[in-house]
């Protein structure tokens, strides 16, 4: 069984995650509709190089069951409805080239 049929089975979280569509003249940024994802949430302190490359302190990892390109301008809610700020997303392939997803938080 691939890893991430395995890894699905250990997602027992949900966040919305809404895709940054555009920011209008005065600043305000604009998403796509929110679309609930399977995640699993882990608090843990670490360092990790966000999109300007510095080095800066995440709270937690998200991992999804699959890789769907979050990109940092993107929004993402907690299950207990906290947005943090996404500072990275990195993908990583099984064994059958299926990916998942971390999203750095």
């Amino acid at each position: 069984m691939p890893f991430v049929d395995e890894f699905a089975d250990m997602m027992d979280d949900k966040v919305q995650w809404e895709k940054f569509s555009h920011q209008d003249a005065y600043g305000v940024k604009n998403y796509a509709p929110p679309v609930s994802i399977p995640a699993r949430e882990v608090r843990k302190p670490h360092i990790v190089t966000d999109a300007s490359g510095r080095e800066v302190v995440a709270s937690g990892i998200i991992y999804l069951a699959k890789a769907i390109g979050i990109d940092p301008r993107d929004r993402i809610t907690l299950s207990n409805g906290r947005r943090p700020l996404i500072l990275a997303a990195d993908s990583y392939p099984d064994e059958k080239g299926d990916r998942v997803e971390a999203v750095h938080v």
